[in-house]
């Protein structure tokens, strides 16, 4: 990985191995990154749109481990703190997307 590329490439390697670890298949989490995937237009939005539905999901998990153990600790605050980030993040991603993109010509015609 050299130059210009490596960076995203980077990038997209890290969200693809967290996705295994937080989002496998058939999870919500899971269906919600192929959503903000094909929602995303650039890299930059797919990327953030990447990070705010894993985070949702380690926060989710983490939250719920300290659940399970009977207890909320630190741990399980940040947890807490982190899954409100996380979904705030993906609305942002969304409402970003949702507010740049023209009208498609379906849309239109639909509107006249």
């Amino acid at each position: 990985l050299e130059g210009e590329h490596a960076t995203p490439r980077l990038a997209e390697a890290t969200i693809r191995h967290c996705s295994r670890l937080f989002a496998p298949p058939q999870t919500a989490t899971h269906h919600l990154l192929r959503i903000a995937n094909r929602l995303a237009s650039s890299l930059a939005l797919r990327l953030a749109a990447a990070a705010a539905c894993l985070s949702l999901a380690a926060a989710t998990t983490l939250a719920s481990n300290a659940l399970v153990h009977g207890r909320l600790s630190l741990s399980g605050i940040a947890s807490c703190f982190g899954l409100e980030i996380g979904t705030k993040w993906t609305a942002h991603v969304l409402s970003i997307r949702s507010f740049w993109e023209p009208p498609s010509a379906c849309s239109t015609v639909k509107a006249q």
